[in-house]
């Protein structure tokens, strides 16, 4: 019996998402980059963006001046993916670039994805460099964990809660600069994709919604 598709790789799912399979799109990517320059990353700066899914963050990267290549475990000519990206294929917990190579590491909705275990941000803290910036935005449980209320490998499975991703990320060094709540832009997503057709107002109805955050945390030592 064939598997079916994750959910973000659904045709009427990608309908309601286009380039971004994430709650906010590029709005948010922007704020997070808002941030991180008022924390001293500058043009030139080297940036992975991890899970880079079709590469639309990594078109604002290069945008805005930085020296981006993104990591995804989709190889880099899957349908849908744009051209002109430095895009490579690559397990999260086992990049292939060396220690310090990075003055950012942007992460949009993937660590949840990934399984967010402390193989994954001790990974990210080598390839940062000392003082460092993690971009990451994701989903946060606000209740018990649920069945994934979409089926087909929601990303919903992995999330964590939001004292539980502060823990992840103080674990494995990093400091907590600014966390910002975003669960209306996930609540605007959903509904959007109710109206689509793409998810059932019944799924997950025994759990409390997701939550939606960003965060900034600089690498320690």
């Amino acid at each position: 019996m064939i598997a079916p598709p994750p959910f973000h790789a659904r045709a009427e799912v990608r309908a309601v998402l286009g380039q971004t399979l994430r709650p906010g799109g590029l709005a948010l990517t922007g704020r997070l980059l808002d941030w991180a320059e008022a924390a001293g990353l500058a043009p030139g700066g080297r940036v992975l963006d991890l899970g880079c899914g079709p590469g639309a963050s990594l078109q604002v990267l290069h945008r805005r001046g930085l020296k981006a290549v993104g990591v995804d475990a989709t190889p880099p000519d899957i349908p849908g993916s744009l051209e002109n990206v430095p895009r490579v294929q690559a397990a999260a917990e086992h990049l292939p670039f060396a220690t310090a190579s990075f003055h950012a590491v942007l992460c949009e909705c993937a660590a949840s994805c990934m399984g967010p275990g402390q193989a994954l941000f001790d990974e990210i803290r080598r390839v940062l460099r000392p003082g460092g910036v993690l971009l990451l935005s994701d989903l946060y449980q606000r209740g018990p964990q649920c069945e994934a209320r979409a089926g087909g490998g929601s990303c919903h499975e992995g999330a964590l809660s939001l004292d539980g991703w502060r823990a992840a990320l103080r674990r494995a060094g990093f400091c907590i600069l600014t966390l910002e709540d975003h669960s209306r832009a996930m609540a605007e997503l959903a509904a959007r994709l109710v109206f689509a057709g793409a998810l059932s107002l019944r799924s997950g109805q025994d759990c409390a919604p997701p939550g939606y955050f960003l965060c900034l945390a600089t690498r320690e030592g």
